[in-house]
């Protein structure tokens, strides 16, 4: 997606903003694969990619310089040839942030119009490790590339000695201008402020869009369309002077159901005409709507030893972050061997060679966030911010307590995605230890990893889109370093699948009495009145229950187990439902969509008896007629069986579905069709 773009106007001249700039290049990384006729040369040709982040400002997409896999040599990022005859003074602008550099690395924008044999240095930055920050950078180049016709701009970074002398290097929001003419209406479309992933129900609509005639714009009318839906319009009042940028937000939201779609925006009438140049008034992407998404809550995990001096300020650092964000992370230290800390184990190295780059960490102290590597850095506040600002596909909720010796530990995830071969994690920490006192001054470390389960290398598992799956472990901590059993402290977080990226992650609550989620959540139409009703958990007692309709809480700790909502008509709809319980503890939400349902309320089956009722393998299904055919279908309406039966009873397996409800649409002999609900619980 586009960004916003941030240039500084104290670094344009005044003569300079007098005049109009026309958009030679534009690029703010919308597509997932690299601009085309963009190219690497030079070295580092495994390094560069297109990342979902937004380090450099605005929001995803950027791109990205990894230092790993290790080179030795300057990386240019060459980008596609422009034609500049005629024009001898452009202005470049962009954004760029590289984090956790240990010595002075250099990055410079260099012209070439004879192919690339030779280059001509415009702009040049040293960033060293006390200059960590977001840079904006703009400036005029008039060498004499300027003019020609086949002008090549790159950006050109020269490591210090190697690559692991700094992390990881962002990219975003590269506009060049050219000047041109005078009195030029202009307004143009940056950004579509949509992600490519969003959640279904209502989602608001935007757009960022920038001046580049040299009128002052006050008036705006634009447009949205998605599919073959209607365009919304609407006019805007606002006050753009030439070569700045506004978002515009449209008051009426845009209402999603699960499914692909093309968004498209357009600017109608600048100051009430057209404006002079209509190629940039129009812009279109391609949007997924999915079930929804959750709060992120970051990873932390450092790598420490009380043997390592350098782990003292590290230790303070991270202290200082976490005193600062309380609630809003998760936090594990694991004690390494190099140097020796008393309370390494296996589990340690286990999980260093899964983080990336895949081989044990070599050294402490070591840091990730949501498994990427920051080197020996704390995160800045920046840092972790947009971390917490990302939202999640997946949420977690759990509890632990002892007995003895013994943990037991149970979790609830829930996905708002098909994931096939994720992976769940689970580490007991002790908060405070001091039996591990080395030779580095510290007398007390927090958050020490004593047991990483099952093992330093996870649990893979697969969940369907709106379904929650329940993990138990226990473990007797006698076996490990842990100093006192009631100051332990139980981390759960879920890796995304193929690659290394925690997708959520949570402290669990302290407490025997685990958080269930709602059962049988479903949603009924009679009408145009829809009804979410539940039942109470089965070995719980909740205070009350939250409901949200299409991402807005409708019911706070509410001790009805039903909602009623009026239909507007042709809207898609996603219930969730959460279970409350006493100091502040909440279960993972219930999902259910109105997908299904619409399809089917009319039809409600009476005469089709289902039997055991909730299951928690097979069931026996009986009708008065004769049935033809079966398809299973879940709570977001997503077909996952069909079967052929001719008879008036049958047996289906559940055994490989996940606990929650489930509808079975029976086509009849004579034509009609009957729906039965059937309960997964184990």
């Amino acid at each position: 997606m586009k960004k916003a773009f941030i240039i500084l106007a104290m670094l344009l001249s005044v003569s300079a903003m007098a005049q109009n700039r026309g958009v030679i290049l534009q690029e703010s990384f919308d597509s997932n694969s690299m601009p085309a006729g963009w190219q690497i040369t030079e070295g580092g040709f495994s390094n560069w990619t297109i990342s979902p982040t937004t380090y450099a400002g605005g929001t995803p997409k950027e791109l990205h310089l990894s230092w790993s896999p290790y080179f030795n040599t300057p990386t240019r990022m060459v980008f596609n040839a422009v034609d500049l005859t005629g024009i001898y003074t452009v202005t470049f602008s962009f954004n760029h942030y590289v984090t956790h550099v240990t010595q002075p690395c250099t990055i410079s924008i260099e012209t070439s119009s004879n192919g690339g044999n030779t280059w001509n240095r415009c702009f040049s930055r040293s960033v060293d490790y006390d200059q960590i920050m977001l840079y904006e950078e703009s400036f005029d180049i008039t060498n004499a590339d300027m003019g020609q016709a086949n002008v090549l701009f790159s950006i050109y970074i020269e490591p210090y000695v190697s690559s692991t002398y700094f992390d990881d290097w962002y990219f975003d929001n590269i506009l060049i201008m050219g000047e041109q003419g005078s009195d030029v209406l202009d307004l143009g479309i940056s950004t579509i402020n949509v992600a490519d992933e969003i959640g279904s129900g209502d989602r608001t609509m935007g757009m960022l869009v920038r001046n580049f005639g040299t009128i002052n714009i006050t008036s705006v009318e634009a447009s949205y369309q998605v599919g073959d839906n209607q365009p919304v319009s609407e006019t805007f009042s606002v006050n753009i002077p030439p070569m700045e940028a506004t978002n515009l937000t449209f008051a009426e939201p845009a209402n999603f159901a699960l499914g692909d779609y093309t968004l498209n925006m357009e600017i109608i009438k600048v100051n009430g005409t057209a404006d002079d140049d209509q190629s940039d008034d129009q812009m279109s992407k391609n949007i997924t709507a999915n079930l929804g998404y959750t709060q992120k809550i970051p990873l932390l995990e450092v790598f420490s030893s009380s043997g390592c001096e350098p782990c003292v300020a590290l230790n303070a650092q991270m202290q200082t972050l976490c005193d600062n964000n309380p609630g809003k992370y998760s936090y594990i230290k694991y004690c390494m061997n190099a140097p020796y800390d008393p309370y390494y184990t296996f589990d340690v190295t286990q999980r260093g060679n899964h983080l990336p780059p895949h081989r044990e960490v070599p050294f402490a102290p070591f840091v990730y966030m949501d498994c990427e590597c920051l080197m020996n850095y704390a995160p800045s506040q920046e840092l972790f911010d947009g971390h917490c600002d990302m939202l999640s596909p997946i949420e977690i909720r759990g509890s632990f307590y002892t007995e003895g010796s013994i943990v037991y530990i149970s979790a609830d995830v829930l996905s708002y995605m098909d994931m096939t071969d994720a992976s769940i994690w689970v580490s007991v920490n002790e908060k405070v230890t001091t039996g591990n006192v080395g030779s580095n001054g510290e007398t007390e470390f927090h958050h020490v990893m004593m047991k990483l389960l099952p093992d330093g290398t996870g649990k893979t598992f697969s969940i369907r889109q709106g379904e929650v799956k329940h993990f138990d472990y226990n473990y007797d901590m006698s076996t490990t370093f842990v100093e006192e059993m009631d100051d332990l402290e139980v981390v759960v977080w879920v890796e995304e699948p193929g690659i290394e990226n925690a997708l959520n992650s949570r402290f669990m609550y302290e407490t025997a009495n685990h958080p269930y989620p709602v059962e049988n959540l479903i949603l009924t139409k009679e009408g145009t009145t829809f009804t979410a009703s539940w039942n109470a958990p089965e070995n719980a007692n909740p205070t009350g229950y939250n409901v949200t309709l299409n991402g807005a809480l409708v019911v706070e700790n509410g001790t009805a187990t039903s909602y009623s909502f009026a239909e507007e008509s042709g809207k898609f709809y996603i219930v969730e439902v959460q279970a409350v319980y006493g100091d502040e503890m909440v279960s993972v939400k219930r999902v259910i969509t109105s997908y299904e349902i619409l399809e089917v309320d009319e039809n409600e089956a009476t005469d089709c008896k289902v039997f055991p009722n909730p299951t928690h393998d097979r069931v026996t299904l009986q009708a008065t007629e004769t049935i033809k055919n079966a398809a299973v279908y879940d709570m977001m309406g997503k077909l996952i069986n069909a079967v052929k039966i001719d008879g008036k009873t049958f047996e289906m397996d559940f055994s490989d579905y996940g606990n929650g409800m489930y509808f079975i649409k029976l086509q009849m002999a004579d034509g009609k069709s009957e729906i039965c609900r059937v309960a997964v619980a184990r």
